[in-house]
Order: structure tokens, then sequence, then C-alpha cells
């Protein structure tokens, strides 16, 4: 019983830390991150425009500032994608 009790603790902690919701509308996204070992240049985000056509992509550019960065943008569902540095 107190092992059950320790791993529903821990299954509780884990989600409410693992995510945030962002206020978001439908179809929008924001991808962040920090790369370590590098503080400048321009990172870019290809992926299929999922809301028509699938032969085409979006390339978005985003720039380090001290080595974070951040993408924003919309899509219609869930998607591959690639990021180029």
């Amino acid at each position: 019983m107190r092992l059950l009790f320790v791993f529903l603790l821990f299954c509780v902690i884990t989600d409410t830390t693992a995510q945030t919701k962002a206020k978001l509308k439908g179809g929008e996204f924001v991808l962040s991150g920090k790369l370590i070992g590098r503080d400048s240049g321009a990172l870019i985000l290809w992926y299929p425009d999922t809301a028509g056509n699938f032969s085409n992509y979006i390339y978005d550019t985003a720039y380090l500032k001290q080595g974070k960065f951040v993408f924003k943008g919309r899509i219609s569902e869930p998607s591959f994608c690639h990021l180029l540095g």
C-alpha cells in the first residue's frame, strides 16, 4: 500500500511539472529552447504545410540570443519537422 501511494504521488508530481498549458489558439505552437555551447547564429525549422498540400514546406528562421531560440507558427495537426542549425 505504501509503495502504491509513493508511485501515485510520483505520477502526480511528474504530470504537473512536465507540462504547462499555454493559452494558444487552435493550431498555434511555440517551440523554444537553449543550445549549450553555441550563443549566436541561426536555426531553421522545416515542416510540411499540413493545412492543404503536403508537398509544400514551411521554412522558419530563428536567431540565437545567448543560445536561446523561439519558433512560433500554426499547424492543423501533429507533424514531423526538422531543426537545422
